[in-house]
């Protein structure tokens, strides 16, 4: 991709994010991570045992991902405060060993607040993590575009052609 092709891709991939809560958010994430890290696995829930507090790991790095994306992150932050505490310690009971977790959020652009990265740097103190940290979109969007063109493009859709006149 030429310059301004990645421009366009990018710009279509923060309007994903944008766009995207819940579900549709974790679903982003997990095509990325599944073109980032050849060994991810997502985890879906099942039935009443749901995905216990994993939304996807590297079972051989030990590093697990917990994602939130709430529709107004603002609104939402002592749930995210709480969902990173309660999630790990979810996960923990679980799944093993832990050597990083990562709460990732979409945040839409606009930051975490101050307690989330407390909570997650006292989860890393306390659990003796070799890394905990939230991530956010602009990191994930760091992600994809250090990736191959044709898994940048299946992640953003196809950029437009320019040569291609629409008169509707």
């Amino acid at each position: 991709m030429n310059v301004q092709e990645k421009m366009i891709a990018r710009k279509l991939f923060q309007n994903k994010v944008y766009k995207s809560d819940g579900q549709a958010f974790e679903d982003i994430f997990t095509e990325v991570m599944n073109y980032s890290e050849r060994d991810f696995q997502s985890i879906k829930p099942w039935g009443n045992i749901g995905d216990r507090k994993n939304d996807g790991y590297i079972r051989s790095k030990g590093i697990f991902y917990q994602v939130y994306a709430p529709e107004n992150i603002h609104k939402s932050y002592p749930d995210a405060v709480k969902k990173i505490k309660t999630d790990f310690e979810g996960l923990l009971r679980q799944w093993s060993p832990i050597n990083e977790f990562y709460f990732v959020v979409n945040d839409k652009y606009k930051g975490v607040n101050a307690d989330s990265e407390m909570a997650i740097q006292k989860i890393k103190s306390t659990y003796n993590l070799k890394e905990a940290a939230i991530l956010t979109a602009k990191d994930i969007e760091n992600m994809v575009f250090k990736l191959e063109d044709d898994q940048i493009l299946s992640i953003t859709g196809s950029i437009p052609d320019p040569k291609t006149k629409n008169l509707d």
